[in-house]
């Protein structure tokens, strides 16, 4: 800065412009910049004055985070307002017991009063699941992005006695709600999984850690003795996104 001025100097000699007036307009124009851009340091000895400017230049906030703050305000705001009207559906719903379900999927989510939730992706017109009757189902499971338990791609399905216990509690709550031809998703919280205990690992069959929630996907294909069973007996491998299957 000293060469600098020496050699502002000789060749204006008639400058008006003192030491002190240059290192003020320089603290100036370095305020001008973000924090990030000094990465060298100046033989400067500022004055006290200058040197306040230059510190309360770099609190000022730069145009980028000026914007993070703005974008971290505006997901506030919308957490905020699918939080209450998550609320304001459970308000809503929770005399018939049913519970309205707000997931990121943008699927209708219902949830019952144990915290199973399930969305219906088809309806059937078969007779009513009830305790004790003898239904043919396909299943199938998803811990994270593992699967597990795919019965949509064998070729026999699965017999179970409906609220026979043979079947998670989560399974066993949503198949007294559905009737034949009737497959929906369910989201069964650990609780109503494999619990505390969770699953140990097996040839073919991955870990489940305790109260790990499950997704699963259920098919109602017959209830035998009770109306016409869906032709729907063979596994779904070349089509696993059918109508049915």
């Amino acid at each position: 800065l000293a060469l600098a001025e020496k050699e502002r100097t000789r060749r204006s000699p008639h400058s008006t412009m003192s030491p002190a007036a240059a290192r003020a307009v320089l603290f100036i124009l370095l305020s001008l910049l973000p924090s990030s851009s000094f990465a060298f340091r100046l033989p400067l000895s500022p004055s006290p004055q200058s040197t306040s400017v230059y510190r309360n230049a770099l609190r000022r906030p730069t145009v980028s985070q000026a914007l993070r703050e703005n974008d971290a305000d505006v997901t506030r705001r919308r957490e905020l307002g699918r939080m209450a009207e998550a609320l304001l559906g459970g308000v809503l719903l929770s005399g018939l017991g049913i519970r309205g379900a707000a997931f990121a999927d943008g699927e209708d989510w219902k949830e019952t009063d144990s915290g199973l939730a399930y969305s219906v992706l088809k309806s059937g017109e078969g007779p009513k699941v009830e305790a004790g009757d003898l239904v043919v189902i396909r299943f199938r499971g998803q811990y994270k992005n593992i699967v597990i338990d795919d019965l949509f791609r064998t070729s026999e399905p699965y017999y179970a006695r409906a609220a026979g216990g043979k079947l998670v509690a989560g399974l066993e709550e949503a198949l007294l709600m559905m009737r034949v031809g009737d497959r929906w998703k369910l989201k069964v919280p650990g609780a109503l999984a494999f619990g505390q205990q969770g699953r140990s690992p097996a040839p073919g069959r991955p870990r489940i850690p305790p109260n790990a929630p499950i997704e699963y996907e259920m098919l109602v294909v017959d209830i035998p003795g009770k109306g016409d069973p869906l032709d729907l007996y063979f596994g779904d491998t070349d089509q696993p996104d059918s109508d049915f299957l």
